[in-house]
Protein backbone atom coordinates (compact mmCIF):
# COMPACT_ATOMS: atom_id res chain seq x y z
CA UNK A 1 0.00 0.00 0.00
CA UNK A 2 0.92 3.50 -0.56
CA UNK A 3 3.58 5.22 -3.21
CA UNK A 4 7.23 5.41 -3.00
CA UNK A 5 9.37 7.74 -4.36
CA UNK A 6 12.40 8.07 -5.91
CA UNK A 7 15.17 9.86 -7.43
CA UNK A 8 18.70 9.31 -9.39
CA UNK A 9 21.28 11.58 -8.72
CA UNK A 10 22.35 13.04 -12.26
CA UNK A 11 25.18 14.80 -11.02
CA UNK A 12 27.13 11.94 -9.37
CA UNK A 13 28.82 9.77 -11.94
CA UNK A 14 27.41 6.49 -10.55
CA UNK A 15 24.12 7.83 -11.06
CA UNK A 16 22.74 6.12 -7.93
CA UNK A 17 18.66 5.67 -7.31
CA UNK A 18 17.52 7.33 -3.83
CA UNK A 19 14.44 6.19 -1.86
CA UNK A 20 12.30 5.24 -1.43
CA UNK A 21 10.53 8.50 0.05
CA UNK A 22 7.38 6.95 1.11
CA UNK A 23 3.91 8.70 1.39
CA UNK A 24 0.06 7.53 0.84
CA UNK A 25 0.16 4.63 3.19
CA UNK A 26 -2.70 5.50 5.18
CA UNK A 27 -5.02 4.98 1.91
CA UNK A 28 -4.24 1.41 0.59
CA UNK A 29 -2.94 -0.14 -2.62
CA UNK A 30 -2.76 2.27 -5.54
CA UNK A 31 -3.74 0.67 -8.72
CA UNK A 32 -1.31 3.64 -11.37
CA UNK A 33 -0.04 7.46 -10.76
CA UNK A 34 1.07 10.35 -12.84
CA UNK A 35 3.60 12.74 -12.39
CA UNK A 36 5.24 16.00 -13.04
CA UNK A 37 7.09 18.98 -11.88
CA UNK A 38 5.15 22.06 -12.00
CA UNK A 39 6.36 25.72 -11.61
CA UNK A 40 4.55 25.78 -7.87
CA UNK A 41 7.13 26.33 -5.51
CA UNK A 42 7.92 25.78 -1.84
CA UNK A 43 11.01 28.36 -1.95
CA UNK A 44 13.63 27.06 -3.99
CA UNK A 45 12.25 28.20 -7.39
CA UNK A 46 13.05 24.45 -8.43
CA UNK A 47 9.30 23.16 -8.90
CA UNK A 48 7.18 21.11 -6.58
CA UNK A 49 6.38 17.53 -7.59
CA UNK A 50 2.83 17.02 -8.39
CA UNK A 51 1.15 13.34 -8.61
CA UNK A 52 -2.11 11.90 -9.41
CA UNK A 53 -2.93 8.24 -8.29
CA UNK A 54 -5.82 6.34 -8.85
CA UNK A 55 -7.82 4.38 -6.18
CA UNK A 56 -10.44 2.80 -6.34
CA UNK A 57 -12.19 4.46 -9.05
CA UNK A 58 -10.81 7.49 -7.44
CA UNK A 59 -8.16 10.07 -8.36
CA UNK A 60 -6.22 11.65 -5.20
CA UNK A 61 -3.69 14.40 -5.55
CA UNK A 62 -0.14 14.63 -3.52
CA UNK A 63 2.22 17.20 -4.07
CA UNK A 64 5.87 18.11 -2.35
CA UNK A 65 7.96 20.42 -1.87
CA UNK A 66 10.78 21.82 -3.61
CA UNK A 67 13.42 22.49 -0.36
CA UNK A 68 14.49 19.67 2.13
CA UNK A 69 13.19 18.00 4.25
CA UNK A 70 10.95 17.58 1.16
CA UNK A 71 7.44 16.84 2.36
CA UNK A 72 4.96 15.07 0.83
CA UNK A 73 1.20 16.59 1.56
CA UNK A 74 -2.14 15.44 0.46
CA UNK A 75 -4.21 13.67 -0.44
CA UNK A 76 -7.18 15.86 -1.77
CA UNK A 77 -9.69 14.32 -4.03
CA UNK A 78 -10.07 15.33 -7.31
CA UNK A 79 -13.79 15.93 -7.96
CA UNK A 80 -14.97 13.88 -11.13
CA UNK A 81 -17.97 15.38 -11.12
CA UNK A 82 -19.67 18.65 -10.80
CA UNK A 83 -22.99 17.61 -10.96
CA UNK A 84 -23.00 15.21 -7.92
CA UNK A 85 -23.03 12.18 -10.12
CA UNK A 86 -21.12 9.21 -9.80
CA UNK A 87 -18.15 8.72 -12.08
CA UNK A 88 -15.63 6.49 -11.98
CA UNK A 89 -12.54 6.45 -13.43
CA UNK A 90 -10.03 3.22 -14.79
CA UNK A 91 -6.70 2.75 -16.59
CA UNK A 92 -3.84 5.91 -16.25
CA UNK A 93 -4.65 9.25 -15.64
CA UNK A 94 -2.03 11.33 -17.81
CA UNK A 95 -1.35 15.03 -16.25
CA UNK A 96 0.27 17.91 -17.56
CA UNK A 97 1.05 21.34 -16.87
CA UNK A 98 -0.26 23.60 -19.92
CA UNK A 99 -0.13 27.17 -21.15
CA UNK A 100 -3.67 28.06 -20.89
CA UNK A 101 -3.70 31.02 -18.34
CA UNK A 102 -1.36 33.11 -16.85
CA UNK A 103 0.70 30.22 -14.30
CA UNK A 104 -0.72 27.22 -16.43
CA UNK A 105 -3.39 25.00 -15.99
CA UNK A 106 -3.22 21.55 -14.92
CA UNK A 107 -4.54 19.26 -17.88
CA UNK A 108 -5.17 15.82 -17.18
CA UNK A 109 -7.44 13.02 -18.83
CA UNK A 110 -8.27 9.72 -18.04
CA UNK A 111 -10.04 7.06 -18.89
CA UNK A 112 -13.92 6.35 -18.05
CA UNK A 113 -15.02 2.93 -16.46
CA UNK A 114 -18.09 3.75 -18.79
CA UNK A 115 -16.60 4.51 -21.65
CA UNK A 116 -14.59 7.27 -23.15
CA UNK A 117 -12.35 9.62 -21.81
CA UNK A 118 -12.71 12.69 -19.39
CA UNK A 119 -10.68 15.61 -19.50
CA UNK A 120 -10.28 17.98 -16.31
CA UNK A 121 -8.16 21.24 -15.78
CA UNK A 122 -6.76 22.75 -12.78
CA UNK A 123 -7.19 26.44 -12.81
CA UNK A 124 -3.68 27.85 -11.38
CA UNK A 125 -4.30 31.36 -11.29
CA UNK A 126 -6.67 31.34 -8.49
CA UNK A 127 -5.91 31.17 -5.15
CA UNK A 128 -8.44 27.75 -4.66
CA UNK A 129 -7.10 25.72 -7.23
CA UNK A 130 -10.27 24.37 -8.38
CA UNK A 131 -10.49 21.29 -11.18
CA UNK A 132 -12.99 21.46 -13.65
CA UNK A 133 -15.00 18.76 -15.67
CA UNK A 134 -15.54 16.42 -16.69
CA UNK A 135 -15.39 17.16 -20.73
CA UNK A 136 -15.67 13.99 -22.01
CA UNK A 137 -14.82 12.29 -25.53
CA UNK A 138 -13.84 9.57 -27.03
CA UNK A 139 -17.23 8.15 -25.84
CA UNK A 140 -17.62 6.40 -29.59
CA UNK A 141 -14.63 3.90 -28.98
CA UNK A 142 -16.07 2.23 -25.47
CA UNK A 143 -13.33 1.79 -22.45
CA UNK A 144 -9.87 2.98 -23.09
CA UNK A 145 -7.35 0.98 -21.70
CA UNK A 146 -4.70 4.03 -21.91
CA UNK A 147 -4.28 7.72 -22.24
CA UNK A 148 -1.25 10.41 -22.85
CA UNK A 149 -1.95 13.59 -23.02
CA UNK A 150 0.45 16.70 -24.36
CA UNK A 151 0.17 19.95 -25.31
CA UNK A 152 1.12 21.02 -28.88
CA UNK A 153 2.26 23.71 -30.49
CA UNK A 154 -0.43 23.40 -32.70
CA UNK A 155 -3.11 26.00 -32.80
CA UNK A 156 -6.35 25.54 -33.95
CA UNK A 157 -7.36 29.63 -33.61
CA UNK A 158 -3.78 30.34 -35.16
CA UNK A 159 -1.50 31.60 -32.70
CA UNK A 160 -2.98 30.91 -29.17
CA UNK A 161 -1.74 28.09 -26.38
CA UNK A 162 -1.82 24.97 -28.28
CA UNK A 163 -4.13 22.07 -28.79
CA UNK A 164 -4.24 19.58 -26.56
CA UNK A 165 -3.35 16.21 -27.89
CA UNK A 166 -4.42 12.93 -26.86
CA UNK A 167 -3.11 9.19 -27.70
CA UNK A 168 -6.11 6.75 -26.64
CA UNK A 169 -5.16 2.33 -25.95
CA UNK A 170 -8.02 0.22 -26.98
CA UNK A 171 -6.65 -3.19 -26.85
CA UNK A 172 -4.22 -3.16 -29.91
CA UNK A 173 -5.35 -0.57 -31.29
CA UNK A 174 -4.17 3.64 -30.96
CA UNK A 175 -6.73 5.95 -31.80
CA UNK A 176 -5.58 10.14 -32.40
CA UNK A 177 -7.52 13.14 -30.59
CA UNK A 178 -7.19 16.63 -30.53
CA UNK A 179 -8.66 19.58 -28.71
CA UNK A 180 -8.79 23.37 -30.14
CA UNK A 181 -7.31 26.18 -27.89
CA UNK A 182 -10.21 28.48 -28.10
CA UNK A 183 -13.70 28.39 -26.72
CA UNK A 184 -16.17 25.82 -26.71
CA UNK A 185 -12.63 24.04 -26.43
CA UNK A 186 -14.10 20.86 -29.06
CA UNK A 187 -12.12 17.91 -29.00
CA UNK A 188 -12.09 15.89 -32.51
CA UNK A 189 -11.32 12.50 -33.68
CA UNK A 190 -10.79 9.23 -33.39
CA UNK A 191 -8.14 9.30 -35.81
CA UNK A 192 -6.75 5.73 -35.76
CA UNK A 193 -2.76 5.68 -35.95
CA UNK A 194 -1.55 3.36 -38.43
CA UNK A 195 0.62 0.95 -36.84
CA UNK A 196 2.31 -0.70 -39.71
CA UNK A 197 3.05 0.48 -43.01
CA UNK A 198 2.01 -2.75 -44.80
Amino acid sequence: GGLAHYSRVNDDPALPWAGPETFGMDVGKFDVVTMIQSNFTAGANIGNLEVVARFEGELLFYWREDVPPYVWHGPTVVPLSSSGESTVVTGNPSLIQGRFGKRGNFEMVTPLASGGIAHYSRVNDLPELPWSGPAEFATEIGVVDAVSLVQSNLSSSGGGAGDLHVVARKGGELFFYHRDDVPPYAWHGPDAIPLNNA
